[in-house]
């Protein structure tokens, strides 16, 4: 196998048994920090869309911390200022109910 299959005979990170897909355009976020910073950027540049699921949203929560400009990372206040130009879609669902009996 020296084609494209010899990927599959190589060692792989962390003991997996899939090679790692570098043309992949995903992201890990271990803290929430890092992830809150992350998605204030990107919602800052969108163009067209934004969209939100969640099943706890709260409007007041700061995406970039510390606090050094005010309300300005503030998630309804940077949404406030991007729905201008761009169409905010929101998803909330209701958290699984677990009944015990």
């Amino acid at each position: 196998m020296n084609g494209s299959g010899r990927i599959w005979r190589e060692p792989h990170p962390y003991g997996s048994t899939f090679p790692l897909r570098r043309t992949q355009s995903c992201q890990w976020f271990v803290d929430g920090r890092k992830y809150m910073e992350h998605a204030a950027n990107m919602m800052e540049l969108a163009q067209e869309e934004i969209f939100i699921a969640d099943w706890w949203l709260s409007p007041e929560i700061y995406l970039k911390r510390p606090l050094i400009e005010g309300n300005r990372w503030r998630l309804d206040e940077l949404l406030r200022v991007c729905i201008s130009w761009i169409v905010l879609l929101t998803f909330l669902f209701d958290p699984v109910i677990i009944h015990y009996y």
